[in-house]
């Protein structure tokens, strides 16, 4: 009965250390406060991107396109000091320069 209760005592402690090394394991594998925020921030940002894709009739294949890739690549690139562009600018000062382009 001597060796059952020391095996069984092997084993009770074995499961514990298991057990607690699997919390260490976890805690070590815990996802940073930053990131968590990061992930919050870009859900944030995808959101609005739907939005303005699904007020403004957008179609959804334009997601796809290499431009609009490259947009969000340049305006990203750019940071926070990125202001949007104006009516004007899209309507007049960019339009002239790509038909002069196209030219």
């Amino acid at each position: 009965m001597g060796d059952s209760e020391n095996a069984g005592e092997r084993l009770r402690q074995e499961e514990e250390s298991n057990d607690s090394s699997s919390i260490f394991e976890k805690m070590g594998s815990q996802t940073p406060m930053n990131v968590i925020f990061k992930r919050s921030e870009r859900g944030d940002a995808c959101q609005e991107i739907a939005l303005f894709f699904y007020n403004n009739g957008i179609p959804f294949n334009v997601a796809k396109s290499v431009e609009f890739k490259r947009i969000l690549e340049l305006v990203a690139k750019h940071g926070v000091r990125f202001k949007p562009l104006t009516y004007h600018e899209i309507r007049v000062k960019y339009l002239k320069q790509q038909v002069e382009k196209a030219n």
